[in-house]
């Protein structure tokens, strides 16, 4: 695991984590709106970059592409930082002008986790096959310091 403050205190905003025997520098979603934004209207997700989710609870997860631009990877991690879940989702059309809300939403996919999660990653889409990220692999993060982030 990485030491407490070195991680998070990478840039404000971000933390550090090692997947895959990569090092990413992930912005942080550690409440309800900044989890419900997530990667809405990003063009593009760095090669080293991404989010990370952190959830007071561990409760099984749904995540969507609402007003997403490119498609990723999700990983979805219990307390200790082991992946349950690895799913690649994909963008899709942005709410038509003759479409309402409730149907945009309604026909976007759900991509849930297999179980409950506290944290999910967000990745550029190919990062988990590249890197060969599987069920059980431990992402290595500052755990104790962010658990008591999420709000």
């Amino acid at each position: 695991m990485f030491s407490g403050l070195a991680a998070v205190a990478a840039a404000p905003g971000f933390t550090s984590a090692r997947i895959g025997g990569e090092t990413f520098n992930l912005e942080l979603a550690l409440d309800a709106a900044s989890r419900n934004r997530g990667l809405m209207y990003r063009e593009n997700i760095p090669a080293d970059g991404g989010m990370l989710f952190v959830f007071p609870g561990n409760h099984p997860r749904r995540f969507w592409m609402a007003n997403c631009l490119v498609d990723m990877d999700i990983l979805f991690l219990d307390s200790n930082g082991m992946v349950t879940t690895v799913r690649e989702m994909f963008a899709e059309p942005l709410r038509g002008a003759n479409e309402s809300p409730a149907e945009y939403y309604a026909r976007l996919p759900r991509y849930p986790s297999d179980g409950p999660a506290r944290f999910a990653i967000e990745l550029k889409h190919g990062t988990a096959e590249r890197l060969g990220i599987r069920v059980g692999d431990l992402v290595a993060m500052d755990i104790d310091t962010l658990l008591p982030m999420a709000r």
